[in-house]
């Protein structure tokens, strides 16, 4: 109870917290799945572009809603933060390294097969990608968990949190959104595991990075067809 009324404190409007994450999901869903089924999926810049907006987006409720507790990692966190990061991390590149792709694959990231770009694809494809997924992990993770976990309890704060995860990943098709359900379940318990968000954003990352370089080294999604 006093920890409900001391975020209330800080923010009156803390209630209301749920829509903006449903606003701001809602916004780069479709503007994620506009790319994928148009032609600006293809190109390189555009993709650049939509990660740049799409972070602005999540950064908002991140900003208003700002609370500390899974943001600030304590000394006692260190070593199992590091730990979960680093064998979670292992798992993700090894995932993306032997997991076939598909047509659905080919339509999702079609950037990573059409060279259409003069930008350096790996210094921009880094950067975004860490952009793009830090105010992503910091309003799921960081901020809607922890709320629903002092409003509810744990089981309905980890399924509504991976279930706006999928829905943001419907755009994407029925397996995607399958995987990020499930791939948010896993986050939200590391989060809890950790006491904090960092290590959801850092497998997160290479989850999200492994399969762009993966991907596009290997030349898959070229013998794919549509």
């Amino acid at each position: 109870m006093k920890n409900i009324e001391f975020m209330n404190s800080i923010n009156p409007q803390y209630s209301s917290l749920i829509l903006w994450v449903f606003i701001a999901l809602g916004v780069n869903s479709a503007l994620n799945g506009w790319m994928i089924h148009s032609e600006k999926g293809r190109y390189f810049h555009y993709v650049v572009l939509f990660r740049v907006l799409g972070s602005i987006t999540l950064m908002i409720p991140c900003i208003f809603f700002l609370n500390l507790n899974y943001v600030i990692i304590k000394e006692n966190q260190i070593i199992i933060t590091i730990f979960i990061s680093l064998v979670l991390s292992l798992l993700c590149i090894f995932f993306n390294a032997r997991r076939k792709r598909s047509s659905k694959d080919r339509n999702n990231y079609a950037y990573l097969f059409h060279d259409s770009s003069n930008l350096n694809f790996s210094f921009y494809e880094i950067i975004t990608w860490i952009i793009y997924l830090l105010p992503y992990e910091l309003l799921l993770r960081g901020l809607l968990l922890p709320h629903y976990l002092i409003r509810y309890n744990l089981i309905i704060a980890v399924l509504v949190n991976s279930g706006l995860y999928a829905f943001s990943h419907i755009q994407q098709g029925k397996r995607e959104a399958t995987g990020a359900f499930i791939f948010g379940l896993i986050l939200c318990l590391l989060t809890l595991i950790s006491g904090n968000f960092w290590s959801a954003f850092l497998i997160h990352l290479v989850l999200a990075l492994s399969n762009s370089f993966i991907t596009r080294g290997n030349g898959q999604l070229n013998e794919i067809k549509i």
